[in-house]
């Protein structure tokens, strides 16, 4: 496994234990990541934004550990971002208990998911 988040696109692990907010756009409009299964690392992250990876046309899975609480987090009354919004080549997503909120734009466009699991707490 490589050192960094995101088939070694992004950052580090040691950076990503550093983070103690919540993920904004730190994917968003990345063309070059291809899997994100590796955000068990930011343990210190309660959510993940509205634009997070958004555009993030050739990602392919994500798990989304349970520390992440809310996902396609936003503090503004709209929903028009989605945090996977337009990754037309996402087709796993791996999401866990402890999770809460998922905002209603998150997966659109993800034309290649079929099939997502909601767990139980949200």
């Amino acid at each position: 496994m490589a050192n960094n988040i995101g088939d070694g696109v992004g950052i580090t692990r040691t950076e990503a234990t550093s983070y103690s907010n919540g993920l904004g756009n730190l994917f968003s409009g990345n063309t070059t990541v291809t899997n994100l299964n590796d955000l068990k690392y930011f343990t210190n992250i309660p959510w993940i934004g509205e634009s997070f990876a958004k555009g993030a046309t050739n990602l392919v899975s994500v798990n989304i550990p349970g520390n992440i609480t809310k996902l396609s987090y936003t503090t503004a009354n709209v929903d028009q971002h989605g945090a996977f919004k337009g990754c037309t080549k996402l087709a796993s997503v791996t999401l866990n208990e402890g999770l809460q909120l998922i905002s209603n734009s998150c997966f659109s466009g993800c034309t290649a998911l079929t099939t997502i699991n909601i767990p139980s707490t949200v």
